[in-house]
């Protein structure tokens, strides 16, 4: 295990990070563990580290468990995962399939689509672009939308009001 730890502190003096033994977290206080993933072999021992519990993808797949633990944990560090998720509003980004006739979450961003905080839509907005969308269509608290661009649709999620 590394013995760097990042730390973050909120304002309300919540400590989170991913988790290592490099520093023994009891010593901050009462601990709150959540899985942000899981790191598993399939019958034939290819590695795979599934990101699902954090709202990202199925890595892999991996020859070894330990490359599996450093692709997740550079997976979970670039999404900000030690961030508090409930910190502020979620949201989701979809794009239109013309196949299914819905919107459904992106694939192949290096970012989740679903459940991701503001820091999470605006990097998957980045990428969107790159990719060509415009990444104009926003969903109103009344269900109706701008039909201006069929493409792209973010919505809040957490059941909070729109501005």
């Amino acid at each position: 295990m590394s013995s760097d730890v990042e730390l973050v502190v909120d304002a309300g003096g919540d400590v989170r990070c991913i988790y290592d033994e490099g520093i023994d977290l009891r010593e901050l206080g009462t601990l709150k563990i959540t899985r942000a993933s899981h790191v598993e072999p399939n019958s034939d021992g290819t590695w795979f580290a599934d990101m699902g519990p954090s709202g990202g993808p199925v890595l892999g797949p991996f020859k070894s468990r330990s490359e599996a633990l450093v692709v997740e944990r550079e997976w979970l560090s670039a999404q900000g995962a030690y961030a508090k998720a409930t910190t502020g509003p979620l949201y989701s980004i979809t794009t239109w399939d013309y196949t299914e006739q819905a919107f459904t979450p992106q694939k192949g961003l290096s970012v989740p689509s679903i459940n991701v905080s503001w820091r999470g839509l605006l990097a998957a907005v980045r990428e969107l672009r790159a990719m060509g969308y415009s990444c104009h269509r926003v969903r109103a608290s009344d269900g109706s939308h701008d039909d201006n661009d069929s493409v792209v649709m973010i919505e809040r999620v957490d059941g909070g009001g729109g501005g």
